[in-house]
C-alpha cells in the first residue's frame, strides 16, 4: 500500500547508488514540473533529524527553483518532537507547521538561497 501511495504521490524517484544521475534526474524533473505549474516539495536535509541537530541542507530545491524561475516557500514543523529521528514510535501531541512567505530566487545563487532558508527554518521556534 504504501507503494501505491507513493506512485499516486508522482515522486520523483532518486537512485541512491548513482547520485550523479539522481541530481541530473531530479533537477530536470523538478523544472519540468514547476514549469507546468506543478508543484515540487524537496527535503533538503534529506531524511529526518533529531530536534535541535540540523543536519547539513542540499542546495538542489535552491538550485531547481532558480532555473524555473519560482519563488521557494519553506516549511517549519515539529513533528520531530513526537515522532524522533531513527524511532518508529511516535507520541501523541499537537505538531505546528510554520510557512514563511515567498522567498524571491531572481538574485540570488543556490548556495545563498540555501543558507536562507535554513536560517528562516531554523528561527522558528516551534515547541
Amino acid at each position: 500500500f504504501f507503494g501505491w501511495g507513493l506512485k499516486a504521490l508522482a515522486a520523483i524517484p532518486i537512485d541512491r547508488g548513482n547520485p550523479r544521475a539522481a541530481i541530473k534526474k531530479i533537477r530536470q524533473e523538478g523544472i519540468e514540473r514547476l514549469q507546468n505549474g506543478i508543484s515540487v516539495l524537496v527535503f533538503p536535509e534529506g531524511t529526518r533529524q533529531a530536534v535541535g541537530s540540523p543536519g547539513n541542507f542540499a542546495r538542489s530545491g535552491a538550485d531547481i527553483a532558480i532555473a524555473a524561475g519560482v519563488p521557494i516557500i519553506a516549511v517549519a514543523h515539529n513533528a520531530g518532537v513526537y515522532w524522533p529521528a531513527h524511532k518508529t514510535i511516535k507520541t501523541p501531541g499537537t505538531i505546528t507547521v510554520t510557512i514563511s512567505d515567498a522567498i524571491a530566487t531572481e538574485q540570488g545563487n543556490s548556495k545563498e538561497l540555501t543558507a536562507q532558508v535554513k536560517n528562516w527554518i531554523e528561527s522558528q521556534t516551534i515547541q
